[in-house]
């Protein structure tokens, strides 16, 4: 998160052959668009997964809208807003047969699952540590490292040096912002550096270069 997904995702998907789709794995991901409640922040899929999860992703690849799950979360004119907006979009590009592009930065935990599973391409964006710090600092954001703490999938997968940067993160970070986000930075970028050692056919992005020229 806060490494230009959302600006890169929204640059690919002005190909008319692509229909976006903006982050399952989020906590606050609307019920309509992937009708599974995702535990964790930075959720790590166990090896052996969840059936439910498995077929709801299906659907989101197939832009299978969940209307019966949505209109049970409508609390507002905005909820209905929205619900109808996006099941106009899901049908739209189902429709139009489109290429689905999950935009995800929550998934990263989870990206080996989602490219082995459904056959899936991979960009991974990265940036800068300097810039991911501020942009936190600047938007008040902070990040509870229990829940990365608590899910032994994703301990297993940062490995005992992470699992030490976790806990100092917790530690240190409780009361600093800053050194909080410093240790976030380097945790989730360990992930990164393994995947690009056992995913070569993956695409690895420095944010601020297709910035520069898009």
């Amino acid at each position: 998160h806060r490494s230009g997904t959302t600006w890169i995702g929204r640059i690919i998907a002005a190909d008319p052959g692509i229909g976006y789709i903006h982050e399952p794995f989020t906590l606050s991901c609307r019920m309509g668009v992937f009708p599974y409640r995702i535990p964790y922040w930075y959720y790590r899929v166990p090896a052996a997964a969840p059936e439910e999860l498995v077929a709801r992703y299906e659907d989101l690849l197939r832009f299978r809208y969940a209307l019966g799950a949505e209109l049970r979360t409508l609390r507002s004119p905005r909820d209905v807003g929205r619900m109808v907006r996006d099941a106009a979009l899901f049908s739209a590009y189902r429709l139009q047969k489109r290429r689905p592009l999950i935009k995800d930065p929550l998934a990263l935990l989870s990206a080996d699952w989602v490219a082995r599973t459904f056959h899936s391409a991979v960009v991974v964006s990265i940036r800068h540590p300097l810039a991911f710090v501020s942009s936190l600092l600047r938007l008040g954001w902070r990040f509870n490292f229990a829940d990365l703490q608590e899910q032994q999938p994703a301990m297993e997968l940062l490995g005992v040096d992470a699992g030490e940067d976790v806990a100092l993160g917790r530690t240190l970070g409780e009361h600093d912002a800053v050194i909080e986000a410093a240790y976030l930075w380097k945790v989730l970028h360990r992930v990164i550096a393994r995947y690009r050692e056992e995913h070569q056919d993956w695409t690895f992005v420095r944010y601020e270069d297709p910035a520069r020229d898009p």
